[in-house]
């Protein structure tokens, strides 16, 4: 989550985007609030020059990797502050095929793009992925809404466009973005073990796995899993430093950015997370 913030050459994107030790195949990018977030962007949505900028930027990080391999542009999609963008290793852009874009929106009954998701569906060789980029609804007390809106993605997903074949039958499909999900305790006992890093307490209480198994439960639902969480609250930091919100509203850390697969049906069950981290030294936006 961008906070709104402009793409700028002082953002350091190598910590984020070249700290896997094996360079992948594939470079899947979601962000959410990539622009400001207001009453007009929420129907304007955001500029091609502020796509176009962050597209170049990204391009420009990885294909400074050290294995001097060059990236290219599969595809992607904007609506309002979300953004998914596709980038593949040139050498491997002629296995990519099916390729497809979409949106949907979840603000104020499905008419606003504040929140809701992008996602990008494509095949790899034999393997078709689909990716959503997901901002759900914010407030510490709002979980159910959240999870109503999980599923209403996953059933989107089954008829987005009208295809052929569903998206949700995809080998991978995963989730990804602001999540939005909470920790269920009181702001002062949440900041103290977030400081003292005892993580296994905390994520006791993350809203997600606390209440997914209840609220969830429908046979449409979908079946979602995380790589273990070992990384301190991505929510609420002062911009430019590491420090959890002092403003006035003293929001509560939280694990609002997350990333899930979709298990069932045999999609999902071979995927093995190497790495799954936030990046500390980020510093530009209110999220890590």
């Amino acid at each position: 989550n961008m906070a709104g913030e402009p793409p700028r050459e002082e953002f350091e994107l190598r910590d984020w985007l070249l700290k896997s030790p094996k360079l992948p195949d594939i470079y899947v990018i979601a962000l959410q609030e990539f622009i400001s977030l207001n009453p007009i962007t929420a129907f304007t949505g955001p500029s091609d020059a502020r796509i176009q900028d962050w597209e170049e930027l990204i391009l420009l990080t990885i294909n400074e990797n050290k294995e001097k391999k060059t990236y290219v542009k599969v595809g992607s999609q904007a609506m309002v502050g979300l953004f998914i963008v596709v980038f593949v290793q040139k050498d491997n852009l002629k296995h990519i095929s099916n390729v497809h874009f979409d949106y949907k929106k979840l603000g104020f009954r499905g008419m606003v793009g504040n929140k809701g998701a992008v996602l990008a569906k494509f095949n790899y060789f034999n393997t078709s992925f689909c990716m959503i980029d997901c901002h759900l609804s914010h407030g510490q007390d709002n979980f159910k809404e959240r999870f109503g809106q999980l599923s209403e993605l996953y059933q989107w997903i089954t008829l987005v466009n009208n295809i052929e074949t569903p998206i949700k039958d995809a080998d991978r499909v995963f989730f990804m973005g602001d999540f939005n999900f909470r920790i269920m305790l009181k702001n002062e006992v949440c900041r103290a073990k977030a400081k003292l890093e005892t993580l296994e307490e905390l994520v006791k209480y993350d809203q997600f796995w606390t209440n997914c198994r209840d609220v969830m439960n429908k046979k449409e639902d979908p079946i979602l899993k995380e790589h273990p969480i070992k990384f301190l609250p991505t929510y609420k930091y002062d911009i430019k430093t590491s420090t959890f919100d002092t403003s006035s509203k003293k929001r509560p850390p939280a694990w609002c950015d997350r990333i899930m697969w979709v298990l069932g049906n045999g999609n999902g069950d071979e995927i093995s997370c190497i790495e799954y981290n936030s990046i500390g030294s980020s510093c530009y936006s209110d999220h890590k």
